[in-house]
C-alpha cells in the first residue's frame, strides 16, 4: 500500500542543472502551484470534516465505527485497487507540474 512515490515521480523531475540546485518550476508557475496547494488543502479539510461528521452520525445511530476503521486492514484486492488509484492521482499531479506540459 506504500509504493515508493519516487517511482511514480521520477520521469517528470528534470535532472539537476547545477550541483545542489534543481529547478522544477519556473517563477511564473509558483502562483499556480500555491493556488493548487491551497485548493487541495481546502479539499482535504472538507473530506476530513465530513468523514469525522459521518463517524459521529453513525455513532448517534448505534454504529461506532471509528475504532473499527482504525483497525481495518484491506485485503489484497482492495489494497491493489487503492494503490492503483493513489498512483494515478500522484502521476496526474506530477504531470501537471512537469515543465513544458
Amino acid at each position: 500500500m506504500n509504493a515508493p512515490i519516487a517511482s511514480v515521480m521520477s520521469p517528470a523531475i528534470p535532472p539537476r542543472a547545477e550541483p545542489g540546485r534543481r529547478e522544477i518550476l519556473s517563477l511564473a508557475q509558483l502562483d499556480n502551484v500555491a493556488e493548487a496547494v491551497l485548493n487541495l488543502a481546502a479539499e482535504v479539510w472538507a473530506l476530513t470534516d465530513r468523514t469525522r461528521i459521518m463517524e459521529e452520525v453513525l455513532k448517534a445511530h448505534g454504529l461506532d465505527v471509528t475504532a473499527e476503521i482504525d483497525r481495518f486492514r484491506p485485503d489484497p484486492a482492495l489494497e491493489a485497487e487503492l494503490d492503483a488509484k493513489r498512483d494515478r492521482l500522484i502521476a496526474s499531479v506530477v504531470r501537471a507540474l512537469a515543465p513544458g506540459e
